[in-house]
């Protein structure tokens, strides 16, 4: 995993993915939503998407209870066995 890191450092994301999904057990269904910037272009982020990202930080707090995810990552980047 220390390799991985060292690669990753110094070098700027060009393209990001972001997402949040978890179970709504009132709704009895997956809530899901590809939550990119625009063109999932880093560079994009903008103080909008910030604030947009925090809400739905904030919706995945309150409302997932602990299912699912919230992610926004480096294009291509993998989870390397952490979920073991």
């Amino acid at each position: 995993m220390l390799n991985l890191w060292n690669d990753l450092i110094g070098t700027k994301m060009k393209k990001v993915h972001s997402e949040i999904l978890y179970y709504n057990e009132e709704e009895s269904m997956n809530i899901h939503s590809d939550t990119c910037p625009p063109n999932c272009d880093f560079e994009e982020i903008n103080a909008d998407y910030r604030k947009y990202v925090h809400k739905l930080l904030d919706e995945w707090l309150d409302e997932s209870n602990g299912t699912g995810i919230f992610y926004i990552r480096e294009e291509g980047f993998r989870d390397y066995g952490n979920d073991e």
